[in-house]
């Protein structure tokens, strides 16, 4: 398995908020069982200065980046067009719950 951080940048338009809160249940119900799997190791809503959610941040692993692409695509915030694209970054975690993995 290979471990990617994952930026999800949040569509600027005015109506994004209001799809984000409407889709947040379908989208933490979706992730839940990848989230217990340990696929999705730690991640949360990223903050402006005014602490408004404006995008995500997660490290997930999976085998490859193709199907990390392909979970993302099927995910309900980038379905509803609450998240308007992405930075994939492969990482090799040097600490993992709350111990060193290198």
């Amino acid at each position: 398995m290979k471990t990617f951080l994952v930026i999800a940048h949040d569509a600027d338009d005015a109506e994004c908020t209001a799809r984000r809160d409407a889709t947040r249940p379908a989208h933490f119900e979706r992730a839940a069982p990848f989230v217990e799997s340990g696929e999705v190791v730690a991640g949360g809503g990223m903050l402006n200065d005014k602490d408004e959610i404006i995008g995500s941040a997660f490290f997930a692993t999976f085998e490859t980046q193709k199907e990390l692409e392909d979970w993302l695509d099927a995910d309900p915030y980038t379905l509803n067009r609450v998240w308007s694209r992405f930075d994939i970054i492969p990482m090799k975690l040097a600490v993992r719950d709350r111990k060193f993995v290198i």
